[in-house]
């Protein structure tokens, strides 16, 4: 059942259809990397250039998204859009042609670096489009927790739609429809007048890229220390399932921390907020580290993932108020820019978590593993109550 507040939101014209479109289009982020790993092994025989060849995609992902983000804001999110999809499903198919034929690493890690690069940034252009459906006011905050609700559906959805074509045919059918549901998202997004008419607003004066403001600087580096808290966390509960003698009950536990956060975005949402959303922020993070300490303390499945729950309570909240604040901080003119930032410091982060943990559980253990996203987590903390005068607004909110 979808909660009133968000059905209001829902309502405004063309929304629906926007949130719809733009999670068929971005569902294929949730499987891309798995399905990519298991492809390349299945062919290629060596985990070592699956992860080559995923850690491309990533690396192109998280590299070229802000300079599509800088074009969208300049040209229009069609204009964009459209080459970008197309450019993915060229490249995801180029890879499974290539992994089929069992072509050198080089050539595959090639394939995934074009793919990944060339990936649309829906989630980025979908936030920049609430202040246009929407205008300023509470309704807003409960937008960004619509979205911030939306990726964890796409992290539930997408892994389980993954699972049942793996079962039926492989990895390389899954990263077919994972590029045709890009396309067909895409297209059906930018098919709307919202999508169609929405231009960046005019520089007052010469351009300007929208890491130049000292506010979207904090959120970044607070971001990145969330994702080295969500990198470290897939990492040691994968361990912590194992040492318990499950290996497949690690997905199983990273659902119910997703589950968490859905119902942490669904409270936050659904609350009419007074006061600036800068503290909103710093408690939100703030809760987000004491939900992650228990962590440690698990020593059962079961209780695991009872803390999961509780410990991803905060992630939706703290990821809507980045959202809220990325509208009140980045310069005129760079929004769509500015969403891409963040998620590119939060992918960052994971990667930098996953490379952390790994070397911990195999040396320390899987319980001090698990003590690392609470720390990452207080860092992120320390950060923004440190620059938290960055945060204060720098202009108007539709941009």
């Amino acid at each position: 059942m979808i909660p009133p507040a968000f059905r209001r939101v829902l309502s405004a014209e063309g929304a629906a259809r926007l949130v719809l479109a733009s999670l068929v289009g971005r569902l294929p982020v949730a499987f891309t990397s798995l399905a990519t790993v298991l492809l390349v092994r299945e062919h290629t025989g060596s985990f070592a250039t699956a992860g080559l060849v995923a850690a491309a995609e990533a690396v192109g992902a998280s590299a070229i998204a802000p300079l599509q983000g800088r074009l969208i804001d300049r040209y229009g999110q069609p204009r964009v859009l459209v080459p970008a999809a197309l450019g993915n499903a060229a490249g995801i198919l180029a890879l499974v042609g290539a992994a089929l034929a069992e072509a050198p690493a080089t050539v595959l890690a090639v394939c995934g670096l074009v793919a990944g690069a060339s990936l649309p940034p829906l989630g980025a252009c979908m936030r920049a489009l609430w202040t246009t459906l929407l205008g300023p006011g509470d309704s807003i905050d409960t937008a960004y927790s619509v979205e911030a609700v939306l990726v964890e559906v796409m992290f539930i959805a997408g892994p389980v739609l993954a699972a049942g074509i793996f079962a039926v045919a492989s990895p390389a059918a899954a990263l077919a429809v994972a590029a045709a549901l890009t396309v067909i998202g895409t297209l059906a997004f930018v098919g709307a007048r919202a999508a169609r008419s929405w231009r960046g607003r005019p520089h007052t004066h010469a351009p300007v890229w929208a890491v130049s403001a000292p506010g979207m600087r904090t959120l970044m580096a607070v971001d990145s220390c969330i994702g080295v808290a969500f990198g470290t966390v897939e990492v040691a509960v994968a361990a912590f399932a194992r040492s318990q003698g499950s290996a497949a009950a690690a997905g199983v536990l990273l659902a119910a921390m997703a589950a968490g956060s859905m119902a942490g975005g669904v409270w936050y949402g659904t609350r009419s907020w007074r006061g600036p959303v800068a503290t909103r922020f710093l408690v939100s993070v703030a809760l987000l580290a004491a939900g992650l300490a228990p962590l440690a303390l698990g020593g059962s499945i079961p209780v695991m993932a009872v803390l999961l729950v509780l410990g991803g309570a905060a992630i939706a909240p703290s990821t809507a108020c980045v959202y809220r604040l990325v509208d009140d901080v980045a310069p005129r003119g760079t929004l769509a820019e500015a969403f891409t930032w963040v998620s590119t410091a939060t992918i960052a982060g994971i990667a930098v978590g996953s490379a952390i943990a790994g070397p911990v559980v195999e040396g320390a253990g899987t319980r001090a593993a698990l003590a690392l996203p609470c720390g990452a987590a207080i860092v992120a903390t320390l950060i923004a109550f440190a620059r938290r005068a960055t945060l204060a607004p720098t202009g108007a909110m539709v941009r």
